[in-house]
């Protein structure tokens, strides 16, 4: 303790007690190191997933404190503590040493096994399992990011306190003399580095932006997207508005829905200032939910049970499930619309199921035409009033009476690829081929199961270069009508009403078997047997007017890439919108938005792209989920770009983006951009992160021009833009520590030795002593103190 501070000790006696509390605790060595400590497990918890947190913990007394405490109780016993002795005057009499050294060993066993317990039982625990990679600021709760997690109030209020400990106890402790310098300058140093880093917490930014080739129609861009603030964008008309999601979760899923379990959210866009700017008070918008990691995928709902879709056309639709006879399993189930060929059939190897709304009269009858066998052809011929049903096989040959027509069945099973027709894309389908000869000319008829109105007929066209090897495709000869009928498999038909689904009706034909028809009661029924269990489909749902949505599908969590985990690239974001109706009546919409990384049409796929929504009495809306747009103090143009691969591959080596730089304020520039080595322009930082790769499956991806360069690969480059707030300021006080610890620990301790030996030469010469403070604050400085050798930072 110097004498300086023993001096400042007594004259503290002097102020009341909390301030005299208050200034001693802040000059203490011991404050210091309490919050240094704070900051390291500050900095733990932050890195740490919780799942090895808690693991640590319960190893820590398990493995640690438990064989502790046994080790403790048997020093205790073997040293006599807790043996009583029944005379007082009698010395306690010690045991031996077999109890303690046993007691020692079972404390160790069972430490040991209680550590192999726990490491079983949290393997076992699924909560374990799903936290391996959660930290703390990833809990509901906290949902930031890591960086706004160091720059938190508890980690600022900390650093707060340290600063001022660190510059209270420096003036109270420290004597401000020439050879004190190292240590000044070392306690300088950690305050302004502790500073910079506050203000680099404070004030940094980063993002990036997107820039499209000049000479490809790219124009300049004077703003970018922060790397980790999400917002919503809204277009109307020629007005279009910006609202940053500061409080927006990052990493679980919510939904102000009471009646699932997820945590409530409710954000109300329409309360901000820029909102009314554009719709007033005539729409409301709350962002009612959101999910962290999914995607959107269609899903068919009843748009008469929900006010925000159009009910105008019928499209009736029914939900199967299958199950046993008492219930039916959504999972194993899903719905059939009638007026779409390739929703309104489910096809296993074992049987089919088929949906029917009104079909024409010609339909139905075939569908409960008997014959033998598993293939049969209907036949008609309406000039000559002729209707037969035939049992078909390949090579067979019909004659069709006294019609002249004959009929032979060439091909009979698969039609061995899917439709590609609007509406029956990716649908499958069994034909019968079947050459027909009417007495004067030959052709082939390809009549479909499933699909009758997709059959064929293939007429030879030896002249037609532009006919087939089956001849020209023209539709069916209308004189004749063949109807194939494919019983190879149980098939079950479904048949209701365009606007009336209560009641159904079933056919059911069966290999072999003569057809099933009547109304389906119970809306059920069996299909056949698995696993000596019979399986019975149930009907779920019932829906007059399908609509087809976009509806969020939460990943889980062993499917997500934790790297994506946070970043929003997989985020889907409700917005409920709310209006009136020019009759009063309510209108309310959710939509449901995919995460776009820039909100810009040109880099919109399927499912991450602006959603355009008309609503009564506004008229149409464009709403976007991106990232919050920082405008830049001047624009920036993309020249070229270049990528440069290793020589003889395709694999990049370098990219190099020419910038011409417009500052409105300033000289304009043109410039650079490369790989690790960045264009800096009035504080801001402009690294290459990305470029456009371009589509691999299009032949022009690989064109080049006379220099060798890719053409249609390089459309627009992607530049990284930040800022260095603070940096300057870390790294004078990074300088500082460096430049005063080799004073501190080696130019200090030689000033004091010389002094020491100057002293000790005065008083063997017979000089008058110095005065006593003087002495002992020599004394003092002749072994430097650990705080100030800068050890305390």
């Amino acid at each position: 303790m110097s004498a300086k501070y023993q001096r400042i000790k007594k004259q503290d006696l002097l102020l009341p007690a909390p301030l005299r509390w208050l200034t001693r605790a802040f000059s203490s060595i011991t404050l210091a190191v309490v919050l240094l400590t704070l900051v390291i497990l500050f900095g733990t918890v932050a890195s740490v997933p919780i799942a090895f947190l808690v693991k640590g913990m319960l190893y820590g007394l398990f493995g640690g404190v438990l064989p502790a405490c046994f080790i403790v109780l048997a020093y205790l016993i073997g040293t006599g503590r807790l043996t009583k002795s029944d005379d007082a005057k009698q010395p306690k009499k010690k045991p031996g040493l077999l109890l303690p050294i046993g007691m020692v060993f079972c404390g160790i066993a069972i430490g040991a096994l209680a550590v192999v317990m726990v490491v079983q039982v949290t393997a076992e625990m699924e909560w374990f399992r799903l936290q391996q990679a959660t930290v703390i600021y990833r809990m509901p709760a906290l949902e930031m990011t890591e960086l706004e997690f160091y720059s938190w109030w508890p980690m600022k209020l900390i650093l707060g306190l340290f600063v001022i400990n660190m510059v209270w106890a420096t003036i109270r402790r420290i004597e401000f003399k020439f050879e004190n310098i190292g240590v000044l300058t070392v306690h300088t140093g950690i305050v302004v580095l502790t500073m910079g880093s506050i203000l680099y917490g404070r004030y940094k930014l980063e993002g990036d932006t997107i820039l499209w080739r000049e000479d490809l129609g790219g124009t300049a861009v004077n703003s970018f997207y922060d790397g980790t603030t999400p917002a919503v964008y809204l277009a109307h008309d020629t007005k279009n508005v910006m609202l940053a999601l500061e409080d927006l979760p990052r990493y679980n899923d919510y939904d102000n829905d009471p009646s699932t379990p997820l945590p409530d959210l409710s954000i109300e866009l329409h309360q901000s200032d820029a909102f009314k700017e554009v719709f007033g008070n005539k729409l409301k918008a709350t962002v009612g939910g959101f999910v962290a990691y999914g995607e959107l995928e269609p899903a068919w709902v009843d748009a008469a049970k929900r006010g925000d879709l159009n009910t105008q056309f019928p499209n009736p639709a029914i939900q199967l499930a299958m199950g046993d006879e008492n219930k039916g399993h959504a999972e194993f189930g899903r719905p059939l619309i009638a007026f779409l060929p390739s929703e309104r059939v489910v096809e296993e190897s074992a049987w089919a199921i088929e949906f029917l709304s009104t079909p024409s009269q010609t339909r139905l009858q075939a569908l409960l035409e008997s014959f033998e066998g598993e293939h049969g052809l209907v036949v008609e011929i309406p000039s000559a009033k002729y209707r037969e049903v035939f049992s078909i096989a390949k090579g067979k040959t019909i004659q069709c009476g006294d019609t002249g027509y004959t009929l032979t069945i060439e091909a009979i099973g698969p039609y061995g690829m899917s439709f590609a027709t609007r509406g029956y894309e990716k649908a499958r389908d069994t034909r019968a081929m079947v050459q027909i000869n009417d007495g004067e000319k030959t052709y082939r008829r390809l009549t479909m199961h499933r699909y009758p109105e997709r059959s064929q007929d293939f007429v030879p066209a030896p002249d037609d270069p532009n006919a087939g090897p089956m001849g020209k495709r023209t539709a069916p000869n209308n004189e004749i009508i063949l109807t194939y009928l494919d019983t190879s498999k149980p098939q079950f038909h479904l048949i209701a009403e365009r606007r009336n689904l209560k009641e159904i009706q079933l056919i059911a034909r069966l290999p072999g078997r003569k057809p099933i028809a009547g109304t389906l009661e119970n809306a059920k029924f069996p299909i056949g047997t698995a696993g000596g269990q019979q399986i019975w489909i149930h009907i779920s749902e019932r829906m007059t007017h399908a609509a087809r949505i976009l509806e969020p599908h939460i990943t889980p969590k062993a499917e997500r890439k934790p790297k994506d985990e946070g970043t929003y690239l997989h985020a889907l974001l409700p917005i409920d919108l709310e209006t009136q109706m020019p009759d009063g009546s309510p209108w309310k919409k959710r939509i449901w938005l995919g995460h776009m990384r820039y909100p810009i049409p040109e880099y919109a796929d399927a499912f991450h792209a602006p959603v355009d929504v008309t609503v009564p009495g506004i008229g149409k809306i464009t709403v976007s989920f991106s990232r919050k747009r920082i405008m830049l103090p001047f624009s920036l143009t993309l020249k070229a770009f270049e990528m440069q691969p290793y020589p003889g591959s395709d694999i990049p080596a370098d990219f190099r983006s020419t910038l011409f730089v417009n500052d409105p304020g300033g000289d304009d520039l043109t410039g650079d951009t490369r790989l690790n080595n960045p264009l800096i322009y009035h504080g801001f930082k402009l690294s290459q992160t990305g470029w456009d790769p371009g589509n691999p499956r299009d032949p022009k991806n690989e064109a080049k021009d006379e220099h060798g360069r890719y053409i249609n690969q390089q459309r627009f480059s992607i530049l990284g833009v930040g800022n260095n707030a603070g940096i300057r300021i870390i790294f004078v006080g990074s300088c500082l520590i460096v430049a005063g610890i080799p004073w501190a620990f080696y130019v200090k301790p030689l000033l004091v030795r010389r002094k020491k030996l100057a002293i000790q030469q005065e008083l063997a010469g017979g000089a008058k002593p110095p005065k006593s403070d003087d002495v002992k604050d020599r004394a003092d400085e002749a072994v430097p103190s650990p705080v100030a050798a800068g050890e305390r930072a």
